[in-house]
């Protein structure tokens, strides 16, 4: 279940993870490393051990470009191919298609996926080192996190980041785990509604900061408000279900882009498209760093003449 910005969808999620996670708690032993993990930390945390990778792929743009962060998840609606192919497969897709980040949905509710997916995934990456022209890409485990336990369960698993958000705890609790992933060495993604929410994420440490729960309108309204140095400002897409089979977000992520946006997180969008058979997420990605203006270039048409370009670079290929 992604960020909703819904008063009460936020608290149904935040108490049925709290009793998940409490079931969870209880059934290890206290020596486990998930708990020692978080009893060897100091506050306020030192920054010296935390990893820039993530930042900075998520920060640096190509040219006038958006970098992307792609979302894998087993219990996508309508998504056939997500419920198939292993993570290592999207992995290498994603990677390849220019991501900047990926996340893995590890909610049970909204997401399916395991900590074993995020390790598969971390492993995958690390081998493409040598394998493979395009550079890893850091892993983020998409989380309703409630509890610095989930923090210190993902950062085992070899996430680099952990996404965060102001609307599903108190104010004073989602700071409480700004701090807790600092202290582990994980960037911090916090998902915010307002500029206030993103200047006291920025106080606790945050320099990855989503918008999320407004129009596209409200976006470019409050951007300037959302300055702050050093600090990278991404908008969450998330698809509304009146426009199930549309690509609306592609033409918001380019103005998103051109009102002063560094990036964007996507997941249902990656499947839900109108040629979904022929495109996939590979096309999405590619679509959503594209250079295109919205007053020159419809997303679909972009798209169809995409594919129709690589199926003649692949078909040059084959026949020389």
């Amino acid at each position: 279940m992604g960020p909703s910005g819904n008063a009460m969808t936020d608290t149904l999620a935040r108490k049925a993870k709290e009793k998940e996670i409490a079931a969870f708690k209880a059934a290890l032993p206290r020596a486990h490393p998930i708990f020692t993990m978080l009893e060897d930390l100091s506050f306020p945390p030192s920054l010296a051990n935390r990893s820039d990778a993530l930042y900075q792929n998520l920060r640096h743009r190509h040219g006038n470009t958006l970098t992307v962060v792609a979302e894998y998840w087993r219990k996508a609606p309508f998504a056939f191919l997500g419920s198939v192919l292993e993570p290592k497969e999207y992995s290498e897709i994603y990677r390849e298609a220019g991501a900047s980040a990926i996340a893995v949905n590890v909610d049970s509710v909204g997401g399916g996926c395991a900590h074993e997916d995020i390790a598969e995934m971390v492993a995958e990456q690390q081998a493409a080192i040598l394998e493979d022209v395009t550079a890893p890409v850091p892993i983020v485990a998409m989380d309703v996190v409630v509890d610095p336990v989930q923090i210190s369960r993902a950062k085992l698993a070899g996430a680099a980041g952990i996404t965060l958000r102001f609307s599903l705890t108190p104010p004073e609790v989602t700071l409480s785990l700004i701090q807790t992933a600092l202290a582990l060495g994980m960037e911090p993604m916090v998902f915010v509604r307002n500029s206030t929410e993103a200047a006291a994420a920025v106080g606790a440490g945050a320099r990855v900061v989503y918008l999320y729960g407004c129009s596209r309108a409200q976006a470019v309204e409050m951007r300037q408000d959302l300055d702050q140095d050093g600090v990278m400002i991404g908008f969450d897409l998330r698809r509304p279900r009146e426009f199930q089979y549309g690509l609306n977000e592609v033409e918001d992520a380019w103005t998103l882009r051109d009102a002063g946006f560094n990036s964007v997180y996507v997941s249902n969008l990656l499947f839900q498209t109108p040629l979904d058979d022929v495109l996939g997420p590979s096309s999405v990605i590619k679509a959503l760093r594209a250079k295109a203006c919205v007053f020159l270039v419809d997303p679909l048409d972009w798209i169809e003449k995409s594919v129709m370009e690589g199926s003649k670079e692949t078909l040059g290929e084959l026949l020389a």
